[in-house]
């Protein structure tokens, strides 16, 4: 044998590189698992993320460190398998402790629109702030960076607004944020056969404005060169949150200003939004009718203050007297 056989039948491969002493792999596999070994650590990964041994990702916990470790690895198609994945979010939940962002070069692929849901929990934070579930950078400075080459698909996005806070003094104490689905700014974006349930914004004071489903130009930075290549198509946005203290822009793909100073205008070029469906009926069944009791009622200003079980989300001026509870 020669020694040209010698290298042709003895390829060489290089070893994949690795990130936090895992292999850096082009695409995993994440689902919902019930066979992990009891006692394994919940920091350790189970799994070795093929489509025949997945990720187990059936935890809040799991999930989110999967995504922390791969999510931002560009080249990464990450799989999901059916049923309902709890996820913090991304960064700017302030309850978790596995805060992930996407990166560029990134696919995020369900199952099927009906079949994988990722569901966001845990949000209880108390200042006025908008939290997706899938975005690019911490929210309090979402439109700083921006990412290119992302793919989302095939997937049910459930802000679960309403049963984000906690139960104090003997009604719902709601966060005042904004929960949406994909807020993401770049290039070669594109979102199809995304469904984005149970969104809307809590921020009674300030107010913030939701975007279920938003991408396009990014605002305040002029480091990115352009915008281009923009796609939403076959997705739903649906099922909108109760009590909710402002307007929504169910679907977005547009453009910013570069920075504040200036006032220059990014636009987005070749954007794409097609054969989209919204619906803002209020269809959640997981609101029981709870009845409104009456705290006091003052004869000298003939004014009656009621007592509600959710926050009703009303301000000054809009025909109430609001007062903090």
């Amino acid at each position: 044998m020669s020694l040209f056989d010698t290298l042709v039948i003895q390829e060489y491969i290089e070893p994949p590189a690795q990130k936090n002493g895992l292999p850096i792999l082009r695409e995993i596999f994440v689902a919902i698992r019930n066979d992990r070994p009891v006692g394994l650590p919940k920091t350790v990964l189970f799994g070795s993320g093929t489509e025949t041994d997945p990720y187990d990702g059936s935890t809040v916990d799991r999930f989110d460190q999967i995504f922390l470790l791969f999510a931002i690895l560009p080249g990464i198609s990450i799989r999901l398998g059916p049923g309902v994945f709890q996820t913090r979010g991304g960064q700017g939940n302030s309850s978790s402790t596995n805060a992930w962002s996407i990166g560029s070069n990134v696919k995020i692929m369900g199952a099927g629109m009906y079949q994988s849901t990722l569901q966001l929990v845990d949000v209880n934070q108390q200042y006025t702030a908008g939290l997706p579930i899938v975005t690019a950078t911490p929210i309090i400075t979402a439109f700083l960076t921006a990412v290119d080459n992302v793919e989302i698909s095939d997937l049910t996005l459930d802000c679960n607004g309403h049963r984000q806070g906690v139960f104090q003094y003997g009604r719902i104490v709601q966060p005042t944020v904004m929960v949406h689905g994909i807020f993401i700014s770049g290039s070669n974006l594109s979102f199809r056969r995304v469904r984005v349930i149970n969104w809307g914004t809590f921020s009674p004071r300030n107010g913030l404005e939701c975007f279920p489903l938003a991408a396009g130009a990014t605002a305040y930075n002029s480091s990115h060169p352009d915008f281009q290549n923009g796609l939403i198509e076959d997705c739903i946005v649906e099922q909108p949150c109760r009590n909710q203290g402002r307007e929504s822009t169910c679907i977005v793909l547009g453009g910013g200003l570069e920075d504040f100073n200036s006032r220059k205008l990014v636009y987005f070029k070749n954007a794409r939004v097609r054969n989209n469906y919204v619906n803002g009926e209020l269809v959640n069944p997981m609101y029981p009718v709870h009845t409104v009791t009456t705290a006091s009622y003052n004869s000298g200003t003939d004014r009656t203050t009621l007592r509600t079980f959710y926050p009703h989300c009303m301000r000054d001026g809009d025909w109430v007297h609001v007062s903090r509870w």
